[in-house]
């Protein structure tokens, strides 16, 4: 045999005795063997986006939104409640002092020692109420008095005698952001009726 088909020979044995390491022998190491390093850069976004959606979530929770809607709704229904309840409060005030200024004017009129006195007793409770009740508590209006007798002089012995305390055209100021809505002119009255002394 030549040396060429010995040579052949042998390099045919080797091929089929010996197989060549390649794929199938000895993996290679890629893809799935070991994460590259893209494949981490990109597991360390999404982790990264996740936990920015759950800090988001946060702010979006049901509680927060609650909170919010609440305060948006409760307030406009809030202002025309306190506006109200002011407003009540005002008049019990303005008719409860109408009514003592009505029956300390009657006191004094009936109490008057002589006749032509009254006007100038009336006159100085008015002037007491306007300075101790009415300026402090913001009424800047003067409340009038008018008399009524049922007999002729008016302090004849157990005659009545009416006064009537009124305070016209009041207008109530609202304070802050309040006083941009307009209120209305009110008015108020009280009256008192005393008996005057039998034994005068």
């Amino acid at each position: 045999m030549s040396n060429k088909n010995q040579a052949a020979l042998q390099q045919t044995e080797g091929r089929a005795g010996k197989p060549t390491e390649g794929r199938a022998g000895k993996p290679t190491e890629g893809r799935a063997g070991k994460p590259t390093e893209r494949w981490e850069g990109n597991i360390e976004r999404v982790r990264r986006w996740i936990l920015r959606i759950n800090s988001l979530a946060i702010f979006r929770s049901d509680n927060g939104s609650a909170v919010v809607e609440f305060t948006v709704l409760a307030i406009p229904l809030l202002i025309p409640i306190v506006m109200y309840l002011g407003v009540i409060h005002d008049n019990s005030t303005i008719t409860n002092d109408l009514h003592n200024l009505a029956r300390q004017s009657a006191r004094a009129f009936i109490t008057s020692p002589s006749e032509g006195n009254e006007e100038a007793r009336l006159q100085s409770v008015l002037n007491v109420f306007v300075e101790k009740i009415f300026r402090p508590n913001g009424i800047a209006e003067i409340p009038t008095l008018s008399v009524l007798c049922s007999a002729t002089p008016c302090l004849t012995p157990n005659a009545k005698v009416e006064v009537t305390a009124s305070l016209a055209h009041y207008e109530r100021h609202f304070t802050g952001f309040l006083r941009l809505i307009p209120s209305p002119a009110s008015d108020f009255s009280a009256t008192n009726t005393q008996v005057v002394d039998a034994w005068r």
